[in-house]
């Protein structure tokens, strides 16, 4: 009988590896579980009722928004104009590795930067029903410019690609490349009295002698 037992007596050691596979698990639920409830939004706050009239709530229920992939492919080798003496007229260029340069005001000096996303779970509730979508958070931190993590004071949700940036009084205007070689420094001070463009800006930069 002494025998028998111990032949169907599991080993010491498949029993010690047994129980370390289920504090893994264990621990990697607990993980799972707190990981995703810090990705999920409050309920409370994505009610669109609260938010929007009834033809703008039920657009914005069923609106498919903006990936991370077509963010980064949208910022990918691209220069960014916005136009609007009062507020202050800017270009961007977005180059590799999350990286960018603005071109301000009257200074010649560039200010550089880093861009990057994080995704969230995004609860809706309208008219009885609810939908989960996930929503993009795009942050945009300036060298030399203290960045709480915490407070995501330059981070925005984003539905759609011209919501980037918060720039309600300017639409952009969009082109691919490097247009006006913004690396080091400014090609000429940027006016700051007048509506600009893309193409009056390289016509300047012409007429100053630039390419």
């Amino acid at each position: 009988m002494t025998e028998v037992a111990e032949t169907h007596a599991e080993p010491p050691r498949r029993k010690i590896r047994k129980w370390a596979f289920i504090v893994i698990g264990v621990i990697l639920c607990v993980w799972g579980y707190v990981y995703l409830s810090e990705k999920i939004l409050s309920v409370e706050e994505t009610r669109l009722s609260d938010w929007y009239l009834p033809a703008n709530a039920e657009r914005h229920f069923a609106r498919k928004f903006v990936t991370a992939d077509e963010i980064e492919s949208y910022l990918s080798n691209a220069t960014i104009l916005f136009s609007h003496p009062s507020a202050g007229n800017s270009v961007f260029y977005f180059g590799a590795s999350h990286r960018f340069v603005l071109w301000t005001g009257p200074r010649l000096d560039l200010t550089e930067g880093i861009w990057w996303t994080n995704w969230y779970l995004f609860p809706m509730t309208f008219n009885g029903r609810w939908r989960i979508a996930p929503v993009q958070e795009f942050c945009i931190h300036y060298y030399g410019t203290l960045f709480d993590t915490r407070q995501r004071e330059q981070c925005r949700f984003v539905e759609y690609l011209g919501g980037l940036f918060p720039y309600s009084h300017a639409l952009p205007e969009y082109r691919a490349g490097n247009v006006f070689d913004l690396r080091k420094a400014a090609p000429f001070r940027l006016p700051d009295d007048k509506e600009i463009s893309i193409d009056g800006l390289l016509a300047m930069k012409k007429a100053q002698g630039g390419q």
